[in-house]
């Protein structure tokens, strides 16, 4: 796999609507870590520590410049997930995120999701910007996969 620069990601979330939106000129970062719980099981007289995993957690973290154009802009698109609980029958909104591109064969973390933070901040000295959080929505969490 070649090295890349983060200007060619892609970020892609289902609106309100059921439509998937792509919000990569609304977003100059973002955090997708995958963690697993981690228990402890060892016991008395275990010369190391053993574990088990547990649930998964797959957060995504979007920051970038705040846009309010309506439909397509971030604002439009984020504001209308702010409670909401999914398009379609479906819990949660699909989301995509494909850090080196869309071309066949790219990863992409895909999976359905929740917003559970949006905040704009508009500083007196600097450009208005925007932070959300999402989480996965279904048991299944986020994955990746190969497009």
């Amino acid at each position: 796999m070649a090295k890349i620069h983060g200007k060619d990601s892609v970020v892609q979330i289902e609106d309100s609507g059921g439509t998937l939106r792509t919000l990569t000129t609304d977003v100059n970062n973002v955090e997708a870590p995958i963690t697993v719980d981690e228990g402890d099981v060892t016991g008395f007289g275990d010369a190391s520590h053993n574990s088990v995993v547990g649930a998964q957690n797959s957060p995504i973290a979007l920051t970038g410049p705040y846009n309010d154009l309506a439909t397509t802009g971030i604002h439009a698109i984020l504001s209308g997930l702010v409670r909401g609980t999914g398009t379609g029958g479906s819990a949660g909104y699909d989301c995509r995120v494909m850090p080196s591109g869309t071309a066949s064969g790219k990863p992409r973390l895909r999976g359905r999701v929740l917003l559970t933070t949006y905040q704009v901040t508009a500083p007196v000295g600097g450009p208005v910007t925007y932070q959300a959080s999402l989480v996965p929505a279904l048991a299944a969490g986020l994955a990746w996969e190969t497009i």
